[in-house]
């Protein structure tokens, strides 16, 4: 049986979320953070689809467990999703860092996503829930660690990413975080009220969001670090130029180091 602490909990996760998309609809922030709010909307929409299925079939019925997975697989993906989303904003303004970090983190991610499916299916009981539960806790610790390094990277450089930025960065710094040390205290058996502190860190990040979100706040524009964008981001992309990784016709795709596929030339035939 649900508590009523349990149904409140259960409207304000959805009423916080559909506050945030409104204020976003009434302030034009959709075309701003779009992958944000894509996430948002999707881990909404999934939300309610496993609310649904909960009061048709019921706690722990056969429906209920395969919806209850097959939405957590769908959520674990938006999370990476959101995870590669923050980096490729954050080094925006570094190209050839961003690249290189982008795909770094791509290709990470579909090796340990493979090597879990792999895993799971030559156990003794492949199944949807075994899948969701090592993917689960090996993508938490991922990318709750890939989300620590880029907050001490934006705190190291003091990178101006502005008030909405650092909202979502913390947000869901502190989400998977917070989650995941559940989890592993959990898993040890250390007694703690873990009914409620998962809500309580899942509503904490809401209110980050809620805090942050409300209004447009973005970073200085204008602003490039000068150590990463003429020593870093500069080397990574002689050493692709040099080595035939970077084409100039693709840069508008990919890097986008330069604003024109002129300014390559203007560039070559100054030098």
């Amino acid at each position: 049986m649900k508590t009523n602490l349990e149904y409140l909990l259960a409207l304000l996760s959805f009423s916080l979320p559909f506050y945030l998309i409104i204020i976003a609809a009434m302030r034009g922030f959709f075309n701003r953070y779009t992958p944000f709010y894509i996430f948002l909307t999707s881990t909404l929409l999934l939300d309610f689809i496993k609310w649904m299925t909960l009061l048709r079939f019921g706690y722990g019925s056969a429906e209920h467990r395969f919806i209850y997975y097959l939405t957590g697989i769908l959520s674990i993906l938006l999370t990476v999703y959101i995870v590669l989303y923050l980096y490729i904003e954050i080094l925006k303004d570094y190209p050839s860092l961003r690249f290189t970090v982008g795909m770094f983190l791509l290709t990470s991610f579909i090796f340990l996503g493979s090597f879990i499916l792999i895993e799971v299916l030559n156990s003794s009981q492949p199944s949807l829930a075994a899948l969701y539960k090592k993917a689960s806790f090996n993508f938490d610790i991922a990318n709750g660690l890939l989300l620590a390094a880029l907050s001490i990277f934006v705190l190291a450089f003091r990178l101006p990413i502005g008030l909405n930025l650092a909202g979502m960065l913390s947000g869901f710094t502190f989400s998977i975080v917070s989650l995941t040390t559940l989890q592993v205290l959990h898993h040890h058996k250390i007694p703690l009220p873990y009914p409620y502190l998962a809500p309580f860190c899942y509503f904490t990040t809401l209110a980050i969001f809620v805090a942050t979100l409300s209004a447009h706040r973005p970073g200085n524009i204008l602003y490039v670090h000068p150590f990463l964008k003429l020593r870093v981001d500069a080397a990574i992309f002689v050493f692709l130029n040099k080595h035939g990784l970077w084409n100039r016709y693709t840069d508008t795709y990919f890097f986008k180091f330069f604003k024109r596929t002129i300014d390559f030339d203007e560039l070559q035939h100054a030098k």
